[in-house]
């Protein structure tokens, strides 16, 4: 599986989620990839991943099987407190980039497949929703997509590519 790591001059990326663990479930979802950057100042800025979709990860924990009556969903904050209960900082804006993994060209157009959103696109915390209009799964999950996911703040600057799914059918 591939980290991508993107992150402008301007951000010092920092241990990964080192005094965050408590809050981020996905450290054990092997099929997400979650760090933690010092922005602008605010070095006790934590993402954090509610607890929630481990059931939707594949046997093998390598791929996240979507299809249109089975979506997968997260829900995400910036915090400061480790959790997305309390300590919840600043207004975000949250994006995603999906790539078939096979070509590497990025995923989009009016009716992409799969399809990755966020709601509220612009708040915190938000959720990320990734479905495909693919009816059936197929009984192994072979991993056709990464979504990507970004949070930029105007105040805090950017937690860039800090988790990764690896999306099939």
């Amino acid at each position: 599986m591939r980290l991508l790591w993107s992150v402008a001059s301007s951000i010092a990326v920092t241990a990964i989620l080192a005094g965050c663990a408590e809050g981020l479930n996905s450290v054990t979802m092997p099929s997400t990839r979650d760090a933690g950057a010092a922005l602008r100042g605010a070095s006790s800025l934590h993402i954090v991943r509610a607890p929630d979709g481990e059931s939707y990860v594949d046997k093998d924990g390598s791929c996240v099987p979507v299809s249109a009556s089975q979506p997968f969903s997260s829900e995400y904050c910036i915090s400061n407190s480790g959790n997305c209960s309390s300590g919840l900082v600043g207004t975000w804006t949250w994006t995603q980039v999906t790539q078939n993994i096979k070509t590497g060209k990025i995923v989009g157009g009016k009716h992409p497949n799969p399809d990755a959103y966020w709601t509220p696109v612009t708040g915190n915390p938000s959720t990320l929703t990734i479905t495909s209009k693919n009816t059936k799964l197929k009984k192994k999950c072979v991993p056709k997509f990464t979504v990507t996911l970004t949070a930029c703040s105007s105040s805090y600057g950017c937690f860039s590519n800090f988790a990764q799914y690896d999306v099939g059918f």
